[in-house]
């Protein structure tokens, strides 16, 4: 037994351990008695010992218990991590002594279960036995007393509010004991070969799964990166998760997932006064149906550690030419403060003509990465200097948990930066249909200042870029940033929330130590939609009306967790294959009802598989439909197909038709289904 604090020997406290689980030894009814239990203190994966004690104490084993008839048990549900109300059917043959008598009975539960030590709620319909029961359990053994006298014969009792198990498993074997706390024996028990009682449990729903269902590990003082929330498909619902942990703080109070939504984020932020150990986060689901739809998430176990020494990372310094900058100096940690570190920051000396950006470097609750830089000017008076250092110093409420690698970081200065810096590689790595990562390799260390915006967005001025925006049209869908390019000329741009198959351009400013700038446009196409997909439902009536058939699609939407206006009754019989769907299908015994539906898919989300395998989603999800859709029939597989382009096309040219002071009416003729669209632009202006 180790990882306990220091203890100091007194008489006054002596130290008590308890040890479970332990399988009595057989022995010789004729001599009962083991022999002693040894103990003894020593230093860990030592053979020498401070104190030994080589007769602490002797056991006395007792004969074995007989059999008690298990007959029956049934539980109220086999949900994973909901309550179950678990119903024996047991008949001892031998009395079960009264409470009065320390008799009681025992229910163990095997180890898949995970039931904290609480208070339970136990009856009994035999009021021979009882009238009112009370019953605990700790350690997943359920001890139920109550019982005014002896009682031999059938027994049914009931154990209630017990958690079941929080995985999908098949458990082990219960059993049931009677138990003489007098004589410290019991009396009667199951066995698993004559009562084989186990379950089998199963999710109720969709899991909601926090940091892949690992332990999170904090130190006291900081707070964790992001901490991701996932889904195993996009929610259906909009919820909002409340966690719930006694001396941890949980950023946001509240999670918010919304209808299309994988994942969501969290962090925790610890205290630097909070003991190091063990602590759980209980979370509650709030906006699911009733029943609840989702399975309840589980308890998040939380490691807090008390380390010092968390070390501040940090980069070489950059030479500082004469006249510029030497780019930002970044400090970098593996979790910010709880509440907050200030890094000092102060040349050893004055130097001529060198200014520092900031004074105090603030990472605020959180922050990983902050920076300063050191400024050179033109305007000075004497030599400029050929370097110096830096010094560094901690302050700030979580400063005692941090380390510098060095108090003292040297520079160097060099004559101007002449050079202009120049862009010597773009690529593209990869792109999603919202996401793109570009790689750029530049000359020399500098700042990239960029902005993506819609391809044939008119050129910003490196102002604009640099300062963020704003566009100068909002319909350019426009996005800015900034990356620094260190000593390994390489930086990777992570480009997110783009538009499925759209072309984009990315303007880059590059800003070197001597503030020289170039640019460059570089343009890229986001990956393809997927088609959309024609699928049918069948209905067990005549007809649909209006109503119904949105009432049906929204169905549709709700259990594919859609948004309403991605699921479309088709309108249009365009043949583009020979694919066979529902609608072919004459050889009908009785009055239905197709409906000829579409799924299109969002151009704004990544998350979705293609809408053809969307739609085949309902086959597994039609307990779900058909509680919205009482006609539905479920008899009948859901097939789909993709939606084949085509493009339209003018057999004769658009032509005017009218036109008046502030309108023209344009006309024209397509050869099939399809949108057309113009456009009129200002044209010359002489006549104003």
């Amino acid at each position: 037994i180790y990882n306990y604090d220091t203890y100091i020997p007194s008489t006054d406290q002596p130290i008590k351990l308890a040890v479970y689980g332990v399988i009595n030894p057989n022995v010789d009814p004729a001599n009962p008695v083991t022999d002693n239990i040894k103990v003894s203190t020593g230093p860990q994966g030592s053979l020498y010992y401070y104190d030994d004690n080589s007769a602490a104490g002797t056991l006395t084993v007792l004969t074995p218990p007989g059999w008690v008839p298990f007959t029956n048990c049934t539980s109220s549900s086999l949900s994973s991590r909901l309550e179950g109300d678990y119903t024996f059917n047991i008949t001892p043959s031998i009395n079960i002594p009264k409470t009065s008598s320390q008799g009681a009975l025992l229910v163990d539960f095997p180890s898949q279960f995970v039931v904290p030590n609480k208070d339970l709620t136990c009856t009994t319909t035999n009021i021979a036995y009882s009238l009112s029961l009370s019953c605990t359990i700790f350690r997943n053994r359920v001890t139920i007393t109550g019982q005014p006298k002896d009682y031999v014969g059938n027994l049914v009792f009931t154990v209630a509010g017990v958690d079941n198990p929080i995985d999908e498993v098949s458990t082990d074997f219960l059993f049931v004991r009677t138990y003489d706390g007098i004589n410290k024996k019991v009396v009667q028990r199951s066995f698993k070969n004559l009562d084989p009682f186990t379950f089998s449990f199963t999710y109720p729903g969709p899991l909601i799964i926090v940091n892949d269902e690992e332990d999170i590990y904090v130190n006291r003082g900081t707070q964790t990166q992001d901490i991701y929330v996932s889904l195993d498909y996009p929610s259906q619902l909009n919820l909002t998760l409340k966690p719930t942990s006694s001396g941890l703080t949980i950023l946001p109070y509240t999670l918010q997932i919304y209808v299309g939504d994988l994942t969501t984020t969290f962090r925790v932020s610890v205290p630097m006064n909070i003991p190091d150990g063990l602590y759980t986060i209980t979370w509650a689901t709030i906006g699911d149906t009733i029943p609840p739809l989702y399975t309840p998430v589980r308890k998040t176990q939380v490691h807090v550690t008390k380390l010092t020494g968390l070390p501040i990372y940090m980069d070489p310094f950059n030479t500082i030419p004469f006249g510029g900058w030497s780019l930002p100096f970044v400090l970098r940690l593996d979790n910010g403060p709880d509440i907050g570190l200030t890094v000092i920051v102060n040349f050893q000396t004055t130097y001529n003509g060198l200014a520092l950006s900031s004074r105090r470097v603030e990472f605020n609750a959180g922050e990983v990465s902050k920076n300063f830089s050191v400024n050179s000017s033109t305007n000075i008076t004497g030599a400029f200097v050929t370097g110096g250092n830096i010094i560094l110093s901690l302050d700030g409420v979580n400063k005692d948990i941090y380390t510098l690698p060095t108090t003292s970081v040297p520079f160097t200065t060099s004559s101007n930066d002449t050079t202009k810096p120049e862009i010597i590689n773009v690529l593209k790595l990869n792109t999603t249909k919202t996401t793109a990562s570009i790689f750029i390799k530049v000359s020399e260390p500098c700042l990239i200042y960029y902005m993506n915006a819609l391809s044939g967005t008119e050129t910003p001025t490196f102002q604009e870029v640099k300062s963020r925006g704003p566009p100068k049209l909002n319909t350019t869908r426009s996005m800015y940033g900034n990356a620094l390019v260190d000593a390994n000329f390489k930086v990777t741009l992570n480009l997110t929330k783009l538009v499925a198959q759209t072309e984009y351009s990315l303007f880059l400013y590059l800003e070197d130590r001597g503030y020289i700038t170039n640019s460059f446009i570089y343009n890229f196409t986001t990956s393809d939609r997927s088609a959309a997909a024609d699928f049918s439902l069948r209905f067990l009536q005549s007809t649909l009306t209006p109503v119904e058939r949105k009432i049906a699609r929204e169905a549709v939407a709700f259990v594919l967790a859609l948004q309403a206006d991605q699921v479309v009754e088709k309108k249009y019989n365009i043949q583009t294959s020979n694919t066979r769907l529902l609608q072919d299908i004459t050889a009908l015994t009785r009055a239905t009802t197709v409906l000829s539906l579409q799924i299109v898919e969002n151009p704004y989300s990544d998350v979705y598989p293609s809408p053809r395998q969307v739609a085949l989603i309902l086959n597994n999800r039609t307990s779900q439909l058909s509680a919205r859709l009482s006609t539905l029939d479920t008899s009948i597989q859901v097939t789909a197909a993709d939606f084949v382009a085509y493009k339209p096309s003018f057999p004769n040219s658009p032509y005017i038709n009218d036109v008046g002071n502030n309108w023209v009416e344009i006309a024209g003729q397509l050869d099939n289904y399809g949108w057309m669209f113009s456009v009129a632009g200002l044209g010359s202006l002489n006549h104003l």
